[in-house]
C-alpha cells in the first residue's frame, strides 16, 4: 500500500518539477526579471524530492522511483508522438 502512495507522490513531484523547468521556456522573453523565481521553484521541487527520498522507507522509495520513471517516460512518449503526428499531418 505504501508503494502505491509512493508511486503517486513520485508522479506528482515529477509533474511539479517538469512544470517548474518549463517556466524557463514560458518566460524566456523576460528571463532576467523572473530568473530568481524560476530557480527558486526548481530548487524547492528538487528539495521536496530529496526530502521524500530521505524520509521514505525502502517500499516508499521504490514506489517513488517507479512513479518518477513512469511519468518521465509518459511525458517523453507523448511529446515525441505529438511531434510525429504534427509531421505526418503536414
Amino acid at each position: 500500500m505504501i508503494e502505491i502512495f509512493g508511486f503517486f507522490v513520485g508522479v506528482q513531484l515529477t509533474i511539479n518539477f517538469f512544470a517548474s523547468c518549463y517556466r524557463i521556456i514560458d518566460l524566456w522573453y523576460c528571463l532576467n526579471e523572473h530568473l530568481v523565481s524560476i530557480l527558486s521553484r526548481i530548487s524547492i521541487n528538487l528539495l521536496l524530492i530529496v526530502i521524500c527520498y530521505l524520509l521514505g522507507n525502502e517500499a516508499f522509495n521504490s514506489g517513488l522511483i517507479a512513479g518518477q520513471i513512469f511519468f518521465s517516460f509518459y511525458h517523453l512518449c507523448i511529446f515525441w508522438l505529438g511531434q510525429l503526428l504534427v509531421i505526418l499531418l503536414r
